[in-house]
């Protein structure tokens, strides 16, 4: 590729009898111009390659050096006008790079006339990396006439480009080439971390992966150095990697995250999965929604299962006309094919993508879910709720296109749900209570919920399975999984005690302020909270969604 670059114009033209004329050169002059003195770290440059005095230029090769180490060259492109409306794009090569240059060939094509007078040839853009003062170089440009005669030049011009710190937000773009498979691998060296870590202010180092010359792929890889920003201790909080596939934010917390105080490098993956290597059971669900592959290596040791390691993982998603944002959801599909929900997906219309806290590094995909219900109606207010907890498989509905949601909740029944939405259920724990039989379909929740001091049961040692909850131990059960999560229930609105605080038990007085307080939970009209009331199927449904969104 490389030979045919360099050879493009001769081995296209002086196979017609190409000479050099140093007669159409008299008077010829070149120009080198950055369409900005100042860039800020992160930002693109411009540099225009342009002649003054040419005459019948129907091709060119441009050769720009630069430092490689202050810049990252991004793409080329011709800027030769047409000598008419008629004529043809005419034909450039890729550009080729190597070390600090790169090259750019284009010709026109047909029997034309070339273009002269003084003219812009072509255009470089480059992104800047490092603060510092860094200079291109026009090294050479040969110009080839229609009469298939050429001139060769080393004008050796330079434009001088200053490079600004970054702007605090510890941002840093790097480009990669693609190689014939559609993969992308690019590995960042101990300099750029080290230059965005420091020009970040908010904690965030962030990281965006792009392929030169706007190149599609469909595997990427990156590959960065985690002990220098471990060594900022509290100064960088999260890792933030942009693929361009999707975003992995990965906690710099060695007591919880996936990084050890030892940790030197962290390896991030993200492919496209062809559909043709999955199940049909899987296929027949997702449809076509993309499926994409993750995996995460620390030091060359992959690691599959998280457990409970804080990730976040964003992939694009479009909502159509008529979807609901709330019933846009991931599923994880195992090493076994079988799909399962992410509970904790959520859709960004800011950014159009799912966001979602993986528990195992693998393959996961957004879709949408589609749930409905037909007796829904005069629950507005509870709809979305109902239908975003259906949707992620934690609510269900009573049979035959019915949510039933004025039917009362049993205590079994939702902490079930309350326990599924907090992503709290350990199938091994055990539970002591006289009335929960082991094996049952709410035994796990209510043994993981008493194993966590979310539930304590009743004096008489049974937990109540088939009574129906009531308002206020609903919110004693949010409250306390809340804690166990360590979720922020922040001060919420000021809004007046409820009327009927006094009627709260003494056990529930501090939940109900304190889920009242921060939203979660609101009274029933009359500015009455009713604690020994029933909690219908809707109430419950809209609380638990709060809470989902709370957490996220």
């Amino acid at each position: 590729m490389r030979k045919w670059t360099l050879l493009f114009l001769a081995a296209m033209l002086a196979a017609m009898g190409i000479t050099y004329s140093p007669a159409y050169a008299a008077n010829t002059a070149f120009r080198l111009g950055a369409d900005r003195a100042e860039v800020t770290a992160g930002d693109s440059v411009q540099l225009t390659v342009s002649g003054t005095g040419l005459l019948d230029v129907y091709g060119y090769e441009a050769v720009v050096t630069y430092d490689s180490d202050k810049w990252t060259f991004v793409s080329a492109r011709n800027a030769l006008p047409k000598g008419n409306a008629g004529e043809s794009a005419g034909f450039a090569i890729t550009p080729v790079t190597a070390s600090n240059k790169v090259t750019f060939a284009f010709t026109k094509v047909g029997k034309i006339a070339g273009v002269g007078g003084d003219q812009p040839l072509a255009v470089f853009t480059f992104q800047a990396r490092k603060a510092g003062i860094a200079a291109f170089t026009l090294s050479s440009v040969k110009v080839v006439h229609a009469d298939v005669t050429a001139d060769k030049f080393s004008p050796a011009l330079q434009a001088n480009v200053l490079v600004k710190p970054g702007d605090g937000s510890g941002s840093l773009s790097i480009y990669g080439q693609v190689n014939a498979g559609g993969a992308l691998a690019v590995e960042l060296g101990q300099a750029d971390v080290l230059q965005a870590i420091q020009s970040a202010t908010n904690g965030k180092l962030r990281i965006s992966v792009r392929p030169e010359n706007g190149q599609s792929f469909r595997n990427v890889e990156v590959t960065l150095p985690v002990d220098i920003v471990l060594k900022e201790g509290a100064r960088i909080r999260e890792i933030v990697v942009d693929t361009g596939l999707a975003v992995m934010t990965i906690p710099v917390d060695p007591a919880r995250g996936v990084l050890s105080s030892g940790s030197r490098k962290l390896t991030l993956t993200a492919g496209k999965v062809d559909s043709s290597s999955l199940t049909s059971s899987v296929r027949n669900l997702i449809g076509n929604a993309q499926v994409f592959d993750f995996k995460l290596s620390v030091d060359g040791v992959a690691l599959g299962a998280l457990n409970g390691r804080p990730i976040s993982v964003e992939v694009p998603y479009t909502l159509k006309t008529g979807e609901h944002p709330g019933q846009v959801v991931a599923y994880f599909i195992g090493g076994d094919g079988r799909p399962e929900v992410v509970k904790n997906a959520s859709y960004r219309p800011s950014s159009g993508t799912v966001t979602f806290k993986p528990e195992h590094f693998s393959q996961y995909a957004a879709m949408y879910a589609g749930i409905s219900f037909e007796d829904l109606t005069g629950f507005a207010w509870a709809q979305e709720s109902v239908e975003a907890l259906a949707a992620r498989e934690i609510i269900a509905g009573t049979g035959s296109g019915a949510f039933q949601p004025n039917r009362s909740v049993t205590r079994a029944e939702f902490i079930r749900m309350l326990m599924g939405a907090a992503d709290l259920i350990d199938d091994q724990a055990k539970s002591t209570f006289a009335d929960v039989k082991a094996g049952a379909w709410y035994a796990s929740a209510i043994a993981s919920a008493q194993q966590l001091g979310i539930v304590k049961g009743k004096s008489d040692g049974t937990f109540g399975i088939n009574d129906p909850i009531t308002r206020q131990d609903m919110a004693v059960m949010i409250y306390k999984a809340a804690e166990v999560l360590k979720a922020d229930l922040g001060t919420g609105t000021s809004a007046a005690a409820f009327s009927d605080q006094a009627a709260v038990s003494g056990y529930a007085a501090e939940a109900v302020r304190a889920m009242q307080r921060s939203g979660l939970i609101q009274g029933m009209g009359n500015g009455k909270f009713e604690p020994k009331a029933q909690a219908n199927r809707a109430q419950a449904a809209v609380i638990l969604y709060k809470l989902l969104t709370l957490l996220k």
